[in-house]
C-alpha cells in the first residue's frame, strides 16, 4: 500500500509542467533539475503522440532510490512496486542480483486485460546471455506470459498463452517491446526482429514480476540485469512503438544512461 501519498509537499513543484509530471514529483519528492526535465520531457511527449491512453502502468526508476523507484508515473496509486530483498537502486535504475532479487509488479494481467491483448515494455541497460526472465506471470505452460531478452542459447524467447517468438539476438541492450495482439510481434528499439502465432485464452491470474518469474506466487528464474524502465500496455502498432522507442530513448538520454 502506498502510505506517502499524502504526506506534505516539502518543496515548490515548478509551474508549467505536464499535469503527470506534477503527480509524479509530489509523490516521489524527487527535486533534482535534470530528472525533472526528463520526467516531463516523457509525460510531455507521450501525451502529444497520443500514447497516454494505451498505457496501464510506466515505472521511469528515476530518483535513485527504491521508494522513488517504485512509483507508476501513470498513476501512483496504482501498481506500486514492491522490491524483494534489496535490488541495487541508483542513478542507472534498479539492478537485481540474479539469485533472490526482483519486483512484484502488483500488475495481474488476467484482472487488468482478460483473455485480451497486451505489451510488455522493458529497458535494459545489462548485455549477458542467461536462461533469466526478465518479466514474467505464470499459471500454467499453455497460461503464461514471460520474456528472457538473451538466453544461455543467445536468444530472444517470448511466451504468450500459447504462442511464442524465439529468435537469435546479438545483445540485451536497449527497449524491448513484447507484443500479443493478433500476432506475437518482438520490437528491439523500435524495429521488428521477430513474429509469431498468437496464443489465445485467458492469461496468468498472477502478477508479472520484473527481475524474475512469478511462478503461482514463487519466483523463479531470476534475473541479474539492470533495467531503466517498464511498462505495460494496450498493445501498440509498428508506428506506434517506434514513437514510444524514440522518446523513451531520448528520456534516456536526458538522464545519461543511454544504451
Amino acid at each position: 500500500m502506498n502510505t506517502i501519498l499524502n504526506r506534505k509537499l516539502l518543496f515548490n513543484i515548478p509551474s508549467g509542467l505536464d499535469p503527470l509530471t506534477k503527480l509524479f514529483l509530489s509523490a516521489t519528492g524527487i527535486t533534482n533539475s535534470a530528472q525533472i526535465i526528463a520526467i516531463d520531457y516523457l509525460c510531455v511527449n507521450l501525451r502529444k503522440n497520443g500514447l497516454l491512453s494505451k498505457i496501464k502502468a510506466l515505472h521511469p526508476f528515476v530518483g535513485g532510490d527504491a521508494t522513488k523507484h517504485s512509483f507508476n508515473i501513470m498513476d501512483t496509486s496504482k501498481f506500486q512496486l514492491t522490491f524483494i530483498n534489496s535490488p541495487t537502486q541508483d542513478g542507472n535504475g534498479v539492478t537485481f542480483n540474479g539469485t533472490s532479487q526482483y519486483a512484484n509488479t502488483g500488475f495481474n494481467p488476467f484482472i487488468e486485460y482478460g483473455s485480451g491483448p497486451l505489451n510488455l515494455e522493458i529497458y535494459s541497460r545489462t548485455n549477458n546471455a542467461l536462461s533469466q526472465v526478465d518479466i514474467g506471470s505464470y499459471s500454467t505452460s499453455s497460461v503464461q506470459s514471460r520474456v528472457f531478452l538473451k538466453n544461455a542459447a543467445n536468444s530472444l524467447y517470448y511466451v504468450h498463452n500459447g504462442g511464442n517468438v524465439t529468435v537469435g539476438i546479438s545483445d540485451s541492450l536497449g527497449l524491448f517491446s513484447c507484443n500479443s495482439d493478433s500476432n506475437q510481434i518482438v520490437y528491439k528499439n523500435g524495429i521488428s526482429i521477430g513474429t509469431s502465432g498468437s496464443g489465445s485464452g485467458n492469461t496468468s491470474n498472477f502478477n508479472y514480476y520484473i527481475g524474475a518469474l512469478n511462478n503461482n506466487n514463487v519466483a523463479s528464474f531470476y534475473s541479474n540485469r539492470n533495467y531503466a524502465l517498464s511498462a505495460f500496455c494496450t498493445p501498440l502498432n509498428a508506428s506506434e512503438t517506434l514513437i514510444f522507442y524514440n522518446i523513451v530513448q531520448q528520456y534516456q538520454t536526458l538522464l545519461n544512461r543511454q544504451v
